[in-house]
């Protein structure tokens, strides 16, 4: 195990951070150590030191208990325990079967979230893209990010060393996790990022006071920085089916709320056209740039928030 210090002054009341590191490969490390000035900074070379890791994840005050405004981020991955020789076999076994290691690290992050549950933990894997099953247990197990890509990596590390990054704490604590100190800002920050998969809720916003149906949506328009942003939402959209020719293989979104999979798509912005719409919502749901080419279908419902759907399939050339 290696261990960094937080290099920053700390602030009055601020949050501070912790970042640690399990199995990761060497790019993985030095991106990390490029924003351990943010944080305080543990390196666990395999997923065997679990206990370790454990303890380090679960940032305590000053009474003992859970300290919620320490924001903690747990990155695991396979890179090195696949070369690590793992639990001992059984004595006397001869046919011992080696430990499966997305299952060790799945373990440690079931672990990690039972006893931090505001812990942001990404799990780091080279199927990530491609098998949606790996990635349902991920989150299943208490994952907040499933990547094998260093840049959204990196993206999201610099969000995280944003929290707390003000002279002082803020008043504001989400109702999913319990992370506390931030402002509200931050709070618009931290909810979709930590719990895009989660199930929406309703309750009284902690940034304003109001009572919301849809707290992820509230937070979302009325506290974005710099002043409310309300969708004006109409009733045209587009669903997109993309066919990858090659290997037979659609496109499918992984749905927030854990609502599973589903066709790219959704409703159209003022002003935009339902062709720029299907490109736009592909690109922004799953980094995919598509051309289009034709309209399977156009069909319409009436309701007061809905009043029509395009719906175009699209196959790549």
């Amino acid at each position: 195990m290696s261990m960094g210090n937080k290099h920053e002054k700390d602030k009055i009341g601020a949050p501070t951070r912790t970042l640690i590191l399990c199995g990761v490969n060497e790019g993985l490390h030095q991106l990390a150590c490029k924003h351990c000035c943010n944080f305080k900074f543990y390196h666990f070379a395999n997923v065997s030191e679990n206990e370790i890791v454990i303890k380090a994840a679960v940032p305590r005050a000053l009474d003992g208990s859970i300290d919620r405004s320490h924001v903690v981020t747990v990155i695991l991955s396979t890179e090195q325990s696949r070369t690590c020789p793992g639990a001992e076999p059984t004595i006397g076994s001869t046919n011992a079967s080696p430990p499966d290691p997305l299952e060790n690290i799945l373990g440690l992050a079931r672990d990690v979230r039972s006893v931090c549950p505001h812990a942001f933990i990404v799990l780091w894997h080279p199927a990530a893209t491609e098998d949606a099953a790996m990635r349902l247990s991920a989150f299943n197990a208490g994952a907040n990010m499933v990547s094998c890509y260093l840049e959204h990596l990196e993206e999201v590390l610099q969000k995280l060393g944003s929290i707390g990054s003000g002279p002082m704490a803020g008043s504001c604590s989400c109702l999913w996790c319990g992370q506390c100190g931030m402002t509200a800002e931050e709070l618009w920050l931290h909810q979709p990022l930590y719990h895009i998969y989660d199930a929406n809720r309703s309750g009284r916003c902690t940034a304003c006071g109001e009572e919301a149906d849809n707290l992820a949506v509230h937070i979302h328009e009325e506290h974005y920085p710099g002043g409310p942003r309300r969708e004006d939402r109409r009733g045209l959209g587009a669903a997109v089916v993309v066919h990858r020719r090659r290997d037979n293989k659609f496109l499918m979104v992984q749905e927030f709320a854990g609502q599973g999979f589903w066709v790219p798509g959704g409703a159209t912005d003022v002003g935009e056209s339902v062709r720029r719409s299907a490109e736009r919502e592909c690109f922004e749901e799953a980094g995919v740039k598509i051309k289009l080419q034709g309209l399977a279908e156009v069909s319409g419902t009436a309701s007061k928030s809905l009043a029509a759907i395009d719906c175009i399939s699209t196959y790549e050339a």
